[in-house]
């Protein structure tokens, strides 16, 4: 593997409101001359692969650190108070392997519902 890949503020177990940005570092190692990223994809459970190379910056193709970030919403994760798994997938030139990251992460109980109405007054002597 020529390629490293990390993410950085979501971790095992947390409860995270939708949507929310997810953060991270695709590293091509040093010690990998010549190593180009071909592909950085996302994947929540077992749906399939989503391209997030047009989330890096710089674009992630040869040596050095490149940063990523991309949001979760309710289409990638549609039932609150759920657990899902985030795995990050990157594929160098330099190996037949895959790099991977995972983290599971729970939705919290979904958006808070507006209030009611206020509730009328109480005549005198009804409490």
């Amino acid at each position: 593997m020529a390629c490293s890949v990390s993410i950085g503020n979501l971790l095992n177990g947390q409860t995270v409101d939708l949507p929310f940005e997810v953060n991270g570092t695709i590293t091509v190692l040093p010690n990998a001359p010549a190593a180009n990223l071909i592909a950085a994809c996302k994947q929540i459970d077992d749906n399939t692969l989503q391209d997030i190379a047009g989330n890096c910056n710089p674009a992630p193709v040869t040596a050095g650190p490149s940063t990523f970030a991309f949001e979760l919403s309710a289409a990638d994760c549609p039932l609150p108070n759920t657990y899902y798994m985030l795995s990050i997938y990157c594929w160098d030139d330099q190996s037949t392997q895959v790099t991977l990251a995972s983290v599971t992460f729970q939705t919290s109980g979904g958006p808070t519902p507006p209030p009611g109405p206020p509730l009328p007054p109480v005549p005198p002597g009804k409490i």
